[in-house]
């Protein structure tokens, strides 16, 4: 378990030095609110209260690029280790074979939900304002969603 954490320690230290992966959160973090706002205005055009069209909006978009991002950040991780010449060191370790497929996946797994993270709680910012607390569920659905097809298209970015 020791050898996995560290791993995932170092692989996510890894993904936060990027400029790559800050620059996708950021821009996440801005599409959700936009996408939020454009959702609220549309409501606010028809007299309507709640946050439905700004959550199908959100879900759009949170199916589309967090899942391109895991599927690249997740082959990027691979494929940059074996460039680098020290995927070769590690799979040498005893034990270190499963360990750093885990830790590896754990470490992006974490950087892609703190990502995720940032545009979620970007838009709930956005739509705190029309938001009622029925109107909770909906936008939990579009976070869990996204948050699992973020984290599935890591695991295929790796395996590919």
């Amino acid at each position: 378990m020791a050898g996995v954490t560290s791993f995932a320690k170092w692989e996510l230290q890894n993904a936060v030095r990027t400029k790559w992966v800050l620059s996708s959160g950021a821009a996440f973090a801005l599409s959700a609110m936009g996408v939020a706002i454009l959702g609220m205005r549309s409501v606010g055009e028809l007299g309507l209260t709640g946050v439905g069209p700004a959550a199908t909006s959100l879900l759009g978009l949170a199916m589309l690029l967090p899942p391109l991002v895991g599927l690249m950040l997740g082959a990027g991780a691979v494929a940059g280790a074996r460039e680098r010449g020290t995927l070769q060191m590690m799979l040498t370790q005893p034990g270190a074979r499963r360990s750093y497929v885990a830790g590896t996946f754990l470490g992006l797994a974490v950087a892609m939900w703190a990502i995720l993270a940032a545009g979620v709680g970007a838009s709930g910012i956005v739509l705190r304002t029309v938001a009622d607390v029925g109107d909770v569920r909906p936008l939990l659905g579009v976070a869990s969603a996204t948050f699992g097809a973020a984290t599935s298209a890591v695991a295929i970015g790796m395996f590919v």
